[in-house]
């Protein structure tokens, strides 16, 4: 047969034959399905060590994610419901693995009592997180019990460990290691008087069961405790960061009340007065009351300028050109022109190198004498005032007198609530500086401002 041997096969009643060498498909290793090369796993790479590892490491994550499923699914749940449904598997499990069908030599066997004891340290489990203490008392007198009568040891003296874990977790850690000393001293002592158990295996059994449940409260009070940290201080920062918003809020606000009472007050102030020499003028010299009026056309067509420029700042605050009103030191010139126009002489003095100022100063700077200058028209009773401005490396010093009644804002009937005045000091402090306003001595009224030259953008 061509080199080939031939073997008589009984089940198959005929000659089978094959090459020399050849493993008889009788004899081979059967072949699986579930199997990568088609071989028995017995000689498959499928049982080699770093096969069998990985396929370990698969059944571990899988019971861990399972276990993770199951701890959000209870935290999910009421916690009546979930100590019910906790007590209910306890008890199911206590039960079944205390009535075991052989009862070990030296051990009472397991009775109605056993099985009502245990049921009963179960059942008491549903109520754990709302009466600790008496969840306590109950499996620790249930656990003597059945220690006392001298059942095998089982699933029944270990309830108690779930109450010791639950005073661990949520109570004190001196309590809940009292409670389990007194566990362990209790069971312990009933089972070495009733049973043949010696102190040692007592002990171990003690030290490491209770010792466990009291290791594994302590260990979750302190996640919850570092959760709950780190959820409060997560609150916190919402809170900060909620009130800086609120205060960005607040300092806008109060910035365009400010320019708003700025701008307002210098020029309904001015108008007021024009308005009133021209009426005094149209009875006796009507020719002269037009420049009067001429004065309150050019001053409200400027205030409603300033306004204007104001309100496109507002309506453009989230839009790409963000600017800020333009009130700066060069336009000193113009309001000293104006307050001129409005029957108020001003003698200005400029000391030092006149120098570019920060914006924020040069804002302020130039608002703080609007004001101070306006408040003159409105109270003084005075024709003339001075205005000195004092440049230095430092900081830019404002001082506007006048020579009138010594009136402040706060007692003129025009402004009684005196905003002028803290409007001035609110800009001043704003930025680092002082601010001093009062009557003077010898008649009339000082206002100092001292900006120091540090603040703002150039």
């Amino acid at each position: 047969m061509n080199g080939s041997l031939t073997r008589w096969v009984p089940r198959h009643g005929s000659f089978e034959s094959r090459a020399p060498g050849r493993v008889p498909r009788s004899r081979r290793s059967p072949r699986r399905r579930d199997s990568p090369t088609g071989l028995d796993c017995a000689s498959a790479p499928c049982h080699t060590p770093a096969a069998r590892t990985t396929r370990a490491a698969g059944v571990v994550a899988y019971a861990r994610a399972s276990m993770d499923h199951i701890a959000r699914w209870l935290r999910a749940c009421p916690p009546v419901l979930a100590d019910a449904l906790l007590a209910a598997a306890v008890t199911a499990i206590a039960i079944t693995g205390t009535a075991v069908p052989r009862t070990p030599q030296g051990y009472r066997a397991v009775d109605a009592l056993a099985l009502a004891v245990t049921a009963l340290a179960g059942a008491s489990l549903a109520v754990r997180r709302r009466l600790p203490m008496a969840v306590f008392a109950v499996t620790l007198a249930a656990s003597v019990i059945y220690a006392a009568r001298g059942y095998p040891a089982g699933p029944a003296l270990l309830i108690v460990l779930v109450s010791i874990y639950t005073a661990a977790s949520r109570d004190r850690r001196l309590r809940a290691l009292a409670l389990g000393v007194i566990a362990a001293v209790g069971i312990g002592a009933a089972r070495m008087l009733f049973t043949d158990e010696t102190l040692g295996e007592v002990t171990g059994k003690a030290l490491g069961w209770i010792g466990a449940a009291l290791f594994l409260g302590w260990a979750v009070a302190n996640r919850r405790a570092f959760v709950a940290e780190i959820r409060d201080r997560a609150e916190r920062a919402e809170r900060t960061r909620e009130q800086e918003a609120q205060r960005r809020v607040d300092a806008e606000r109060l910035r365009i009340a400010r320019e708003l009472h700025d701008v307002l007050a210098h020029g309904i102030s001015t108008i007021n007065v024009q308005a009133g020499v021209a009426a005094h003028l149209n009875a006796r010299q009507p020719e002269l009351a037009g420049d009067a009026l001429e004065t309150i056309k050019r001053l409200s067509k400027e205030a409603l300028s300033e306004l204007r420029e104001i309100l496109d700042v507002l309506r453009a605050v989230d839009g790409p050109d963000q600017r800020e009103p333009v009130a700066r030191l060069a336009q000193l010139d113009a309001l000293i022109a104006r307050v001129t126009r409005a029957g108020l002489e001003v003698h200005v003095r400029v000391q030092g190198q006149a120098r570019t100022v920060p914006v924020a100063v040069d804002l302020a700077a130039y608002r703080i004498v609007q004001e101070a200058l306006t408040n003159v028209i409105r109270h003084a009773g005075s024709t003339t005032a001075s205005l000195a401005l004092r440049y230095s490396e430092q900081e830019l010093v404002i001082d506007v007198l006048n020579d009138g009644n010594g009136q402040s804002p706060h007692n003129g009937s025009a402004d009684s609530t005196g905003y002028g005045l803290i409007g001035m000091r609110e800009r001043a402090e704003s930025l680092g500086g002082t601010f001093e306003a009062g009557p003077q001595p010898g008649g009339g009224f000082h206002v100092r401002a001292a900006l120091p030259m540090g603040q703002g953008r150039a």
